[in-house]
């Protein structure tokens, strides 16, 4: 139990300082003028709440981590990824390669989309229905205890 407290803790450092890293890209990019005029951080000032919010989960994980909060850190290194995911999002948008391709530009025809949207519509409630198929088959059979 001991080990997976200090595990836990590395962990937590390991994704602080990968955040700083990748904080301190955001800055030097925040800093270059070209960068940020290319980016659409000033035009669409609401987009600054993504980066706030990994900032709030990296100081919540720090948190969890020293309360011993087993839980909470997994959650919040999920809202770190996706915070940072969508603050790409709102700088690159709507280019898909950055400052080259579009999105309408790398769209798939619209017969191709239509195709893989009804195979999507058929596919995926059996994929579901499997998944939890096995899981309810599997539930229940390993019930060893670890202290």
């Amino acid at each position: 139990m001991r080990n997976t407290k200090k595990l836990l803790i590395i962990a937590a450092v390991l994704v602080v300082v990968g955040g700083a890293l990748g904080g301190g890209l955001c800055l030097v990019l925040w800093i270059d003028p070209g960068a940020v005029a290319q980016s659409n951080l000033q035009s669409r000032s609401w987009g600054l709440v993504f980066p706030l919010i990994g900032i709030a989960s990296l100081v919540g994980l720090v948190a969890a981590a020293r309360a011993r909060r087993d839980d909470l850190p997994v959650i919040l290194t999920i809202v770190f990824f996706v915070a940072a995911y969508f603050t790409l999002a709102v700088m690159f948008w709507p280019h898909m390669i950055p400052y080259q391709v579009t999105v309408a530009n790398a769209a798939a025809p619209d017969e191709s989309l239509q195709f893989l949207s009804y195979c999507g519509i058929v596919v995926l409630p059996v994929i579901v229905i499997y998944t939890f198929s096995v899981y309810r088959v599997f539930r229940g059979k390993s019930r060893q205890q670890y202290n």
